[in-house]
């Protein structure tokens, strides 16, 4: 606050004994981490600008999935939303700086649906648990995004026919990759071999 103002600030510097520094540097490990939310909430990138915009505004399409509030018992976390218009959006896995540079708001707004199709933490809570939806949002990318054969009627497709996704019988993976394979295999079903999605 004293360099944003340019006010001059006093400072107090003290001789540390060798036992005092290797206290300092074993707290360390204690010291709190600025929680992932908060800092979604106070970004200025494109990704954050649209989810604070979810968080805020009734009339987003994001509004009745993502909630600032963690306590939220249906609605999923900011971060959460982030990891998947990271994967639709982006078009990666990790949100690169590549990635940022794809930013596509009409995009994100036809994420919505595709998520929103598998009901809320309450009405179906194995698909909002974290490695489920890393799954939801890497099957997107590959089903949408590295898709040479996406047909106009896929969107449809997907909201009609991943739903019926049988979570229960996976209730055993912890891997975000490992449900990525199940949910394609899943979206695979009765398509012809030209149009199935290959996941290497």
């Amino acid at each position: 606050g004293a360099v944003i103002a340019g006010v001059p600030i006093g400072g107090i510097v003290r001789k540390m004994s060798k036992e005092d520094q290797r206290q300092l540097f074993a707290d360390q490990r204690k010291a709190a981490a600025v929680d992932r939310n908060v800092l979604i909430l106070a970004g200025t990138g494109p990704f954050e600008r649209y989810i604070q915009a979810a968080v805020s505004n009734n009339d987003h399409p994001w509004s009745r999935i993502v909630s600032s509030r963690q306590s939220s018992k249906t609605r999923i976390s900011p971060y959460a939303m982030l990891r998947l218009l990271g994967f639709y959006v982006g078009n990666a896995a990790t949100l690169s700086d590549a990635a940022i540079a794809r930013w596509d708001e009409a995009l994100a707004d036809s994420m919505a649906p595709l998520v929103a199709c598998f009901g809320d933490k309450q009405t179906n809570p194995p698909a909002f648990k974290a490695a489920a939806l890393h799954g939801i949002g890497a099957a997107s990318m590959y089903v949408f995004r590295r898709n040479e054969f996406v047909q106009p009627g896929d969107h449809e497709r997907w909201q009609e026919h991943m739903p019926k996704f049988p979570w229960e019988r996976f209730m055993h993976v912890r891997l975000g990759q490992d449900f990525t394979f199940h949910l394609i295999a899943h979206w695979n079903k009765r398509l012809s071999a030209v149009r199935r999605i290959t996941v290497r």
